[in-house]
């Protein structure tokens, strides 16, 4: 176990008889290169002549001369040298890297010396420095290390405030190794100015209420470094209950004994001023913690592993490495998570609603609100319940409560990001990790905002060293390990007196396990003759190409009959309990863009008992649109100082020229900031009206928010009126000059032979786009949503959406796939090859048909089929032969006297052999325009609009011309002609020219 001694200094020093001070002294390195991980010191010239160190010794404990003697070297006033614990010269160079150090500081290894003994970091050790006669002219004393952090004295030989480096504190860096030391290896800090007295930790006080404070002993400690400095202490703002007394040499004592009105969190102020009068005083706000003596719930373990490390330091795959329970060995052990236990009064429900945890340590605070579902209303004592970052919602995971073997306890995780069963909007969740090795504590108040439990976590548990019953060790805990309850788990379980501890064993969502697995918690206390359903197969939470259809599973313990039911369900689904435990939702209708939304849905399962008998399951259904007339079809995440794939100009990384995307070549940053979507419509050859449209850019975040960077908005050009599907659309920041493209319109048009075409939009052309905020798109999880001006079409999407694929910065995000209606952002290309999305190695393919691999039995690239784009030419006569018999043969004749030739009828989309469907005209007084339907897939036949003032004289000036999408769809387009003048009156006609 590691433990934390609050003392004033970690070590004594005795001081210097002559001109050489040990300064400073690495006991415990962290480093993971085993050529520079040996221990080491310093030593320090602070006189103002030179000194030959031969014959002049040291030795770590022995206290005896002679032991390792220094070779002749003059070390000059001011100088340090490091002596290093490495055999040989060969480690000093790497040593010299590792801490940046130039070639001007002298580094002995333990060849210089004959042998270097090691130096004790777990109980501590002694470095003595002899004068060649034998006499003893420094002695430095360390007690235990702080992995990875030297002790430190400044250049006198006195220590500095607290003994320890800190980064960036009187010289401190950090090595550039992974973990990294802490120190500064051959520069000895000056001693600083007189300073103001400080306060050492703690600066929070824990107590249990019902228990006289005067007990305590973690106590927070006045100091000066100034030599002679006498310390005066006052107080102010301190609760009634609590009594504050100054001994003298900066102790601070307490006493008085908080009931349980006084829960909670009470803070007050200590100043100290010394008698120096030169420095100011200084003020310290404390905050002193009244424990509850029970809670219905308590802090049961913690996960504090680093995300780049694996539990207990381990390497992935190592054998016999420590793994977690249900998590196996992961990377970081899963992330941010914690577990409590709920112990209630040990046999009857506890009610958690709108209560809330506050979560916090040195690197942040999460304040999470836990919502009014009636999932929370009822939870079972025993039951472990998880909150993760990682990992989904699943109440009711495990559920033995009633089983024989002492394993008594219901499992419930629940996600920090759940939207049913976490207020959102209440809470208050970090972007950086919270729950982690660096002073991680919790505390929960109750819908009143009165503390029930806490603070409780790392920098309060405690442990009793001296066996007198009262902790007076804080428990530490270090990046690859997990923090836990070593006992049973009780509701007057304290923060301070219980045994919580730091381990390698790790035990997400099951009893904790101490002692290498010999000893277990048992939760035989929460036995009961019924445990609730366990959900085994929850619904699915997302809904896209109108199709819904999830199977739910519930399974009893004890074999009941479990009976199924749901609310919040949406109009569109069907719940079916259809017995034995198990359920469907289906849509009961095709689920149209109307439907788009987010549903809050509660699945509840019985067995029928008189208790325990309830599990539940609250999720979110979020229905995505069906049909998007536009997808996302790529974007470029190489960095700017990267090529495709690595290399350079002419080469990838893997010596290959052919690696380069088909416009850009092989140019640095391949392009830079770019992406491409692909109009698809109604998946066949329509017309798409994107005026007004809205394409933001951002970064997904945790929970699977997006963070908005940038919105792209398109104008009311004429091109965005009627874009046709098949086009491929690029829009790019840079410009021709800079590397990039200007805006170029229907630069590439294969829609004859192919079905796709190639526009690109300069995103600095403002005839075309408007954009505000700032454009990055990069290989952090960038991500897209594409919006109309009613509602979502397409996103989020890009990197973070889907498992597996994550974009590097000499990588592109693209569709491996043909571009269709049916594409949906989850669609993943990692899983299905040929299937979806995916990093897109380093196929770039800007302005063109992406090419990808379809399928793992090939490694033959295909290009993304357009083909169902293709709009059909046709003519006269083939229309004319879908009517039959009864049909139009002649262009002029009038098949159904309805006052239309069969040639204006095929033309302008009505029935020719049905008199009350004719061509549809819209006369818009309002904007002096006039709007017909007009075939498109003819090429023998074009139109132009033509305006008059008497009917008799036609021309085609002054008029504005608009081609949008017809709602008979393809081949149709409607054609508005508006009139531009200021005459009084106007005539409009459409003339058909035959071409």
């Amino acid at each position: 176990m590691k433990k934390l001694t609050l003392t004033l200094l970690p070590f004594t020093a005795i001081f210097s008889m002559g001109d050489l001070v040990v300064t400073e002294v690495m006991s415990s390195s962290r480093h993971l290169d085993t050529s520079i991980n040996g221990d080491w010191w310093e030593l320090t010239n602070n006189g103002s002549t030179g000194v030959n160190l031969s014959g002049y010794s040291w030795d770590d404990d022995s206290n005896l001369a002679g032991q390792q003697s220094f070779p002749s070297y003059n070390i000059q006033p001011g100088e340090s040298v490091v002596l290093l614990n490495e055999g040989t010269t060969s480690a000093i160079a790497p040593f010299r890297a590792a801490w940046g150090l130039s070639t001007s500081v002298k580094i002995f290894v333990a060849s210089d010396f004959g042998s270097f003994p090691g130096f004790s970091g777990g109980s501590g050790d002694t470095i003595n420095v002899f004068q060649p006669n034998g006499v003893r002219i420094d002695s430095f004393t360390f007690g235990p290390a702080t992995s990875g952090s030297s002790f430190s004295n400044f250049e006198n030989g006195n220590p500095i405030p607290g003994g320890i480096s800190e980064f960036g504190v009187f010289n401190a860096s950090a090595s550039t190794e992974n973990p990294s030391d802490i120190g500064s290896p051959g520069i000895a800090p000056a001693v600083p100015p007189p300073v103001s007295p400080s306060f050492e930790a703690p600066l929070e006080i824990h107590w249990p209420a019902g228990q006289d404070s005067s007990s305590l002993e973690i106590l927070p400690t006045a100091v000066d470094p100034n030599p002679g400095d006498v310390i005066t202490l006052s107080v102010i703002a301190k609760p009634d209950w609590l009594t504050i007394t100054f001994p003298g040499n900066g102790v601070i004592n307490f006493s008085g004994t908080p009931t349980n009105d006084d829960i909670g969190a009470h803070p007050f102020t200590l100043i100290a001023i010394d008698n120096s009068n030169v420095t100011a005083a200084t003020e310290q706000d404390f905050t002193f913690h009244v424990l509850p003596q029970t809670s219905p719930i308590i802090l049961n373990e913690y996960n504090a592993v680093a995300e780049n490390f694996f539990l207990d330091g381990a390497a992935e795959g190592e054998a016999a490495a420590p793994t977690d329970v249900n998590l196996g060995q992961i990377q970081g052990n899963g992330g941010e998570w914690m577990e409590f236990v709920i112990t209630g009064d040990g046999s009857s429900p506890v009610d958690l609603r709108r209560h809330t945890i506050e979560i916090r340590s040195n690197s942040g605070q999460h304040t999470v609100k836990l919502s009014d579902h009636p999932a929370l209303s009822e939870l079972i004592p025993g039951t472990i319940l998880t909150l993760s970052a990682e990992f989904p919602t699943h109440l009711n995971k495990q559920s033995q409560l009633s089983v024989t073997n002492g394993a008594n306890f219901v499992w419930s995780n629940i996600w920090l990001y759940d939207r049913i069963l976490i207020d959102q909007d209440d809470s208050l969740l970090a972007l950086d990790p919270v729950i982690n090795d660096l002073n991680t504590r919790v505390r929960i108040l109750n819908a009143s905002d009165e503390v029930i439990y806490g603070p409780s976590g790392e920098s309060v548990a405690a442990a009793d060293t001296n066996n007198n019953s009262i902790p007076d060790t804080l428990v530490a805990i270090p990046d690859t390990e997990v923090f836990k309850l070593e006992q049973n788990p009780t509701s007057s379980i304290n923060p301070l007196f219980a045994i919580y501890n730091d381990g390698s064993s790790s035990t997400y969502g099951a009893p904790n396990t101490w002692s290498g697995g010999t000893q277990s918690q048992s939760f035989a206390a929460f036995s009961q003759t019924n445990s609730p359903p366990t959900l085994s197969l929850r619904p699915v939470g997302i809904c896209v190409r109108g199709v819904y259809n999830s199977a739910i599973l519930f399974t009893d313990p004890n074999g009941q009959s479990v009976t199924i039911t749901a609310s919040g369900v949406p109009s569109f689904l069907t719940f079916t309990d259809g017995g034995n435990g198990s359920a469907s939702l289906v849509n009961n209708r095709p689920i149209t863009a109307a439907d788009i939304g987010t549903y809050d849905i509660t699945i509840t399962a019985d067995d029928g008992q008189a208790a325990f008998n309830k599990a539940y399951h609250a999720f979110q259904l979020t229905v995505y649109n069906p049909a998007p007339e536009v997808i996302l079809n790529e974007y470029n995440a190489v960095s700017d100082d990267l090529h495709l794939n690595g290399g350079d100009i002419n080469f990838d990384k893997d010596g290959r020229s052919t690696t380069r995307d088909p416009f850009f070549g092989r140019a640095l940053g391949n392009g830079g900031d770019w992406f491409e979507l692909a109009v698809v419509g109604d998946g066949g050859p329509t017309l798409v009206d994107m005026r007004g449209w809205t394409i933001e850019i951002g970064e997904g975040k945790d929970g699977g928010s997006f963070e908005d960077g940038a919105t792209v908005t398109l104008s009311q050009d004429e091109y965005w009126a009627a874009v046709p599907s098949g086009t491929i659309l690029t829009f790019i920041v840079n410009d021709t000059a800079s590397g990039g493209l200007d805006t170029d319109l229907d630069r590439v048009d294969e829609f004859s032979t192919q079905g796709w075409s190639w526009s690109n939009i300069n995103l600095g052309d403002s005839s075309m786009v408007t954009v505000t905020g700032v454009i990055d798109i990069d290989s952090t999880r960038t991500q897209f949503i594409i919006s109309d001006t009613e509602k979502v079409h397409f996103g989020p999407v890009g990197e973070g959406i889907l498992e597996g694929v994550s974009v590097s910065n000499e990588e592109i995000f693209a569709l491996e796939a043909s571009p269709r209606p049916t594409t949906s952002m989850f669609d993943n290309g990692d899983l299905v090859q040929g299937g979806g999305y995916d990093d897109g190695r380093i196929d770039s393919t800007f302005g063109s048909r992406n090419r990808y691999l379809p399928n793992a039995e090939t490694q033959v690239k295909v290009l993304q089929d357009f083909t169902p784009f293709i709009l059909q030419n046709t003519s006269f006569s083939a229309w004319s032969q879908q009517f039959g018999d009864v049909g139009p043969t002649d262009e002029n004749r009038d098949a159904d006297s309805d006052q239309w030739t069969n040639l204006e009828e095929y033309l302008f989309g009505s029935d020719p052999t049905d008199g009350s469907s004719t061509p549809e005209i819209s006369v818009i007084p309002e904007t002096e325009s006039i709007s017909f339907t007009i075939r498109l897939n003819d090429s023998a036949y074009d139109y132009q609009g033509e305006r008059s003032g008497d009917l008799q004289s036609w021309v085609d000036t002054e008029l504005t011309e608009l081609l949008t999408p017809s709602p008979l769809g393809a081949p149709f387009g409607k054609y508005t002609v508006s009139y531009n003048g200021d005459a009084e009156q106007q005539f409009f006609r459409i003339r058909v020219v035959n071409e």
